[in-house]
């Protein structure tokens, strides 16, 4: 078993021969605010293994170039790309084959700044472009699939998000930065909605 900083973990690989390929990927400077990173995970070889996520607390865009991930849980295969909400727990998941992932992840302010829904009524979905009716996120996932280049697929993800950025008002960001603080530090209030949390952090 090993953990990577993804909240994902290898609990088992079901083959002797099993190989990961992964790199972390740090945003352009307007974009760091909002994107704490890119990840690319990739095996090496056709490989079969259950995999453990665990909640990290931020919302991501995943692309999936290769075979898709199964949640055992749900008995069903991930959507190709999906935007994902916060997760709530732990989820099982299988792959077979050839795995090659992108994923952006999201600062907790981050994901407003990019697509136009109420973010905290997401907390354990997955949104497909479909779901969302999002024609720009579609035709991204339609040039990301044609793309093999790491390199350039990132760019054409940071293109996508420069294109819809929409900077979130200062005295918001200031608010939703201090609530997280005091989630992270103050036990108690990790089990109050986030509305109220924010209203204490402004008192």
């Amino acid at each position: 078993m090993h953990f990577l900083p993804t909240g994902l973990i290898t609990i088992r690989s079901l083959q002797h021969s099993f190989m990961e390929d992964f790199s972390i990927i740090q945003p352009s400077p307007v974009l760091a605010p909002y994107v704490r990173h890119y990840w690319v995970l990739k095996t090496v070889g056709d490989v079969a293994a259950l995999t453990r996520t665990v909640p990290t607390g931020m919302m991501s865009l995943l692309f999936h170039r290769g075979n898709q991930l199964f949640s055992v849980h749900e008995n069903k295969l991930h959507p190709r790309v999906f935007l994902s909400g916060q997760e709530k727990t732990f989820a099982d998941l299988e792959y077979h084959g050839q795995v090659n992932i992108i994923s952006v992840v999201f600062r907790p302010i981050g994901v407003r700044a990019f697509f136009r829904l109420p973010i905290n009524s997401l907390s354990g979905l997955r949104l497909t472009p479909g779901d969302m009716e999002d024609r720009e996120l579609r035709e991204l996932e339609r040039r990301i699939a044609g793309t093999e280049d790491d390199a350039l697929c990132i760019a054409l993800i940071e293109t996508f998000l420069l294109k819809r950025f929409a900077q979130p008002a200062e005295h918001n960001i200031k608010r939703i930065e201090s609530a997280i603080r005091l989630i992270i530090f103050n036990p108690t209030l990790r089990r109050l909605p986030v509305n109220v949390a924010i209203s204490i952090s402004r008192t």
